[in-house]
Formats: C-alpha cells, structure tokens, sequence
C-alpha cells in the first residue's frame, strides 16, 4: 500500500513537471524564441521543429498563445499610445517656448513612430540651408 502511494505521487510530479515544461516551451515561443530553442530551454529531450508544432496545434498551447498575444498587444499599444501623447505634448512645449525646430522634430519622431514615415539610411542626418543675399549679386 505504501509503496502504491509512492508510485501515484511520483506520476502525479510528472505530470506537474510536464505541465510547467509545456508552459514554459508555449511562453518562450509566444515572445519570439524559436521552436527548437524554446523546447531545449524548456528541457525537452526532443528538440525537433515537427515535436515544437505538434506541441503547439494542442488546444491548451492554443489558449496560453492567444493570452500572451493579448498581453502583447495590450502592452505595444499602450506604449505607442503614451510616447504618441508625450511627443503631443513636447510639441505643444515647444511651440509655447516658441521653438518650432523642436516642434517639427517633435511631430517627425510621431510620424516615424506611427509608421508614416520610412526611416532612409540614405537620409542625411543634418541638412544645412544657406540663404544668400540677392544684393550680392551683380546686375
């Protein structure tokens, strides 16, 4: 009888420890590790992408993946959302310090931010305007 016990318990930590390793596998790959990574850090033996992606198709991973790519979104959102508002905010600044060089870069940054603006590695970071004096010039 005792020795039965034993034996249950044992399966019992097994099982635990297989759910926290399948977890730990589906939270590592809902943020971005891949598939074998995951698995090994996980402490799977078997480290192959088709053992990953049947792991995967199962109905749990299925629910801790779509909960971890709400967390995501809530958290990408809410930061675009707050840096969009300060830079709002540092434009309003600095058109009340009456700087508009900073303002504009101010909208830029939000332009970039948002997405509206492709950032050019070609760009030149400073563009320099030189006004000439018409009166200069001869007749």
């Amino acid at each position: 009888m005792y020795n039965g016990k034993i034996m249950v318990y044992s399966v019992f930590m097994d099982q635990e420890e297989e759910k926290i390793r399948f977890e730990q596998f589906v939270h590592a790959y809902a943020f971005g590790t891949p598939v074998k990574e995951a698995l090994r850090n996980a402490g799977y033996k078997s480290v192959s992408v088709v053992f990953g992606m049947s792991l995967l198709k199962l109905p749990e991973a299925q629910a801790i993946l779509d909960e971890d790519r709400d967390w995501i979104r809530d958290k990408l959102s809410c930061s675009i959302d707050s840096i969009a508002q300060q830079l709002d905010r540092d434009r309003e600044f600095a058109y009340a310090m009456e700087n508009p060089a900073a303002a504009v870069s101010a909208s830029m940054n939000k332009a970039r931010l948002l997405g509206f603006m492709e950032t050019d590695k070609n760009m030149p970071k400073k563009i320099t305007i030189v006004w000439e004096d018409d009166d200069d010039e001869p007749s």
